[in-house]
């Protein structure tokens, strides 16, 4: 159905020490809240990190995107999450343009070719034009 990318989200109150265009340098050793581990987010993540040898100091872990966006935005880490996740941004977090940030996961449905009907389809078409890429986004910064 379409890709939903994940974008790198910190505390406003780190504002002062991270700055725009984000090398992966500046972004190396901060507090984060990530995936538990073994779960399929945690394996794209540690191979991201591995690639740009980040080590990443883990202070929470969080399957569930509005508790991590609270985390944030309370200042406790930085953390990776999806766009579709990211509809509403919360006060107190910063949606950083990371360029060279690019990890996204697959939204896909299987459906089987005798259950569709009216509904279903246009709830599939909602969900697919959510993920274009020319959607609206709330930017934070």
């Amino acid at each position: 159905m379409g890709e939903d990318p994940f974008r790198v989200v910190f505390p406003e109150s780190w504002g002062r020490r991270l700055s725009a265009p984000y090398p992966a340098e500046q972004l190396a050793d901060l507090s984060r809240i990530l995936h538990h581990p073994g779960s399929s987010d945690a394996a794209i993540f540690d191979a991201f990190f591995a690639r740009w040898d980040l080590h990443p100091r883990v202070v929470a872990h969080s399957d569930d995107f509005h508790a991590t966006l609270a985390l944030v935005g309370a200042g406790l880490g930085a953390a990776l999450v999806p766009d579709l996740a990211l509809r509403e941004i919360p006060p107190r977090v910063v949606v950083a343009d990371v360029a060279w940030f690019n990890i996204s996961r697959s939204i896909f449905a299987l459906v089987h070719p005798d259950r569709v009907s009216a509904g279903l389809s246009d709830l599939l078409d909602g969900v697919a034009a959510s993920l274009a890429p020319d959607r609206p986004r709330n930017d934070a910064d």
